[in-house]
């Protein structure tokens, strides 16, 4: 017991010196007699033992007391609704769109963990970004590690777009950005790979915390999910993508085409509904091709037509206004 409190106090504080599962016990007395409760493994002193996995789906922060610092009490970090992944329709994160105040930093803490007894330890989580075309910079997202329960705290790894596609997940847009469907995420199509940190210099400690602070530069939306703790890589892979895929369908003229993987295809092209050409594009590899970025055909029925090796396709696309 410490700060002056004992087994009697109305408001009892409690260290505990080794990291574990303890039983709680409440004695009421009164002039009748007194009545005993007991709880068992009431607290987990040291933090949580992986594996652990947080989705934001249920109650938000709240269900892990995951805690938010925002030195200017302004825009930070909430749950947003999204689109493209699972296993749910919500992650935390911060839309700098609406937030001008360049330079600002606020991060998101994770409760503690205990690492105690673990052989590998690994840190993995998903985002969501791409940078705003009217803005020459990147937002950022640092990850730091503090292992005395958030008392200091080591970088392990700060994030920004530098143009090649090594942070975005998707290509830059004047547009107000939310992930909607699969291959705005990390790991698919246009962008950055998916996260994953070695934790091994922390292995048989406790009281670990994870901290994601981000730099604001009044660009997009930042959105992170699936934040997990494991002793192997095992962040949930996205299902390999065999088809062809045009979105969105129907469009207001800005039409996206994703290339799978092993495809074949070496060019997109653009036909209107006699056949002719209207424009073609170069496929290097798997990714999203961006056609008709300007928007400049009228609405109607469009064909999308993918060429490669020994075979063609051709799928159907209308634009709307």
């Amino acid at each position: 017991f410490i700060n002056g409190t004992d087994p009697y106090s109305q408001n009892p504080e409690v260290e505990f010196n080794e990291a574990n599962d303890y039983a709680v016990t409440l004695t009421a007395t009164n002039l009748n007699g007194s009545s005993t409760l007991t709880e068992f493994d009431l607290i987990s002193a040291g933090g949580y033992q992986p594996w652990f996995a947080e989705d934001f789906e249920y109650n938000g922060f709240e269900r892990y007391n995951w805690e938010i610092e925002n030195p200017d009490h302004s825009k930070t970090w909430e749950i947003f609704s999204i689109g493209g992944n699972s296993p749910g329709h919500l992650a935390a994160g911060v839309n700098f769109r609406d937030y001008p105040a360049i330079g600002q930093r606020d991060r998101l803490i994770s409760p503690p963990f205990n690492l105690e007894g673990m052989t590998n330890a690994y840190l993995e989580f998903q985002h969501a970004y791409t940078q705003n075309t009217a803005v020459p910079a990147t937002d950022s997202l640092i990850v730091y590690l503090s292992a005395d329960c958030g008392a200091t705290w080591t970088r392990l790894k700060a994030m920004g777009e530098d143009g090649s596609g090594n942070f975005a997940t998707h290509e830059p847009t004047a547009d107000l950005f939310f992930p909607q469907v699969a291959s705005d995420w990390c790991g698919n199509g246009w962008g950055s790979e998916c996260n994953v940190i070695d934790l091994g210099a922390w292995l048989g400690m406790s009281n670990i915390k994870i901290a994601f602070e981000t730099y604001s530069f009044y660009g997009n939306a930042l959105l992170i999910d699936n934040v997990s703790i494991s002793q192997t890589v095992a962040i949930e892979q996205k299902p390999v993508i065999s088809e062809v895929q045009i979105f969105p369908n129907p469009s207001n003229g800005i039409i996206h085409v994703l290339v799978p993987e092993k495809s074949g295809i070496h060019q997109v092209e653009l036909l209107n509904q006699m056949g002719q050409k209207l424009m073609s594009k170069p496929v290097n590899g798997p990714g999203k091709i961006l056609m008709n970025e300007n928007s400049q055909y009228a609405p109607g029925i469009y064909l999308i037509k993918t060429s490669g090796t020994g075979k063609s396709s051709t799928h159907k696309v209308i634009i709307v206004r």
